[in-house]
């Protein structure tokens, strides 16, 4: 249970991790395109 309780936890931080990633570079594109 410990094993598979640490790789959900990390496939979570990854998750979370990416999604952050793609907020931070689509929402300045996003804003660019609506500015443009």
């Amino acid at each position: 249970m410990e094993t598979r309780d640490g790789g959900d936890n990390h496939t979570v931080q990854l998750r979370l991790g990416i999604q952050g990633l793609l907020l931070t570079v689509i929402t300045p594109l996003i804003i660019c395109s609506i500015a443009a």
